[in-house]
């Protein structure tokens, strides 16, 4: 367990496992906070990563003050992008975004298992 918040630079290429559930949502700067996991991993670790989405597209706010935002498919996407080999992942997005008795806001929740990188 860290022992700063997720927003504080980790350190690099430090960790061969890096487990995140449940986090993004108690953070400011959800870009920030992927960037630094990101770096904080050793080339070929793994990331197991747990979070509630909403629809829609990029990074949304919530109105709770302690889940000040909440991520989307695009940025979870941007985010594997970024440099993963995503080998398990348990949400299914396209029939969620497609479901028409989903509130706009309405939350689902995607679990991952994805290897950086080298």
């Amino acid at each position: 367990m860290a022992p700063f918040g997720a927003e504080n630079m980790f350190a690099r290429s430090a960790y061969d496992t890096v487990v995140m559930m449940n986090v993004i949502e108690h953070c400011r700067d959800a870009r920030l906070v992927m960037k630094n996991l990101y770096e904080s991993l050793k080339p070929g670790g793994y990331l197991v990563f747990g979070e509630e989405y909403v629809s829609g597209n990029g990074v949304g706010t919530a109105s709770d003050p302690c889940h000040p935002l909440r991520i989307t498919k695009e940025f979870f996407e941007e985010f594997i992008q970024m440099g993963f080999d995503a080998k398990f992942v348990q949400a299914n997005l396209d029939k969620w975004k497609e479901d028409k008795t989903l509130h706009p806001g309405a939350l689902q929740s995607i679990y991952t298992i994805a290897q950086k990188l080298k």
